[in-house]
């Protein structure tokens, strides 16, 4: 998600992402919220001082990029209840998740690069996968 929206935002600095699981991050620098508040859901802090939380804040973020037809599905009363509990689960288990992606990506690498395709490396700007 922080690819995404830091390609739409093209440089123009729409929205800053701070390192919450730094030991530099202090709260008085970011409206009060706690490096465990920070570390257990996402939060957008908006120009007038305002502070979105989980799915609220990703809407905002998907919105102030140029987004705003994904918030709009996100908003859709069929998709609300699904896109929160999915949000909530990915929280909850982000780290195991990363890791599941990483092992299930260097997979997929490895088995193109037998076939003689070639892959990507983390260095490179732009990467895909050919499922």
């Amino acid at each position: 998600m922080k690819e995404l929206l830091e390609r739409q935002d093209k440089g123009a600095g729409r929205i800053i992402f701070v390192d919450v699981s730094s030991s530099k991050y202090r709260p008085s620098k970011n409206m009060g919220i706690s490096q465990d508040e920070a570390m257990t859901t996402i939060h957008s802090i908006r120009p007038d001082g305002s502070v979105l939380q989980g799915t609220d804040a990703i809407r905002a973020m998907y919105t102030v990029v140029g987004l705003g037809w994904l918030a709009f599905l996100m908003e859709l009363p069929l998709f609300t209840q699904a896109v929160d509990a999915l949000y909530d689960f990915i929280s909850r288990n982000r780290i195991s998740l990363g890791s599941a992606m990483d092992t299930l990506l260097a997979g997929k690498k490895l088995q193109m690069s037998k076939q003689g395709v070639t892959t990507c490396s983390d260095v490179d700007e732009e990467c895909s996968v050919d499922w």
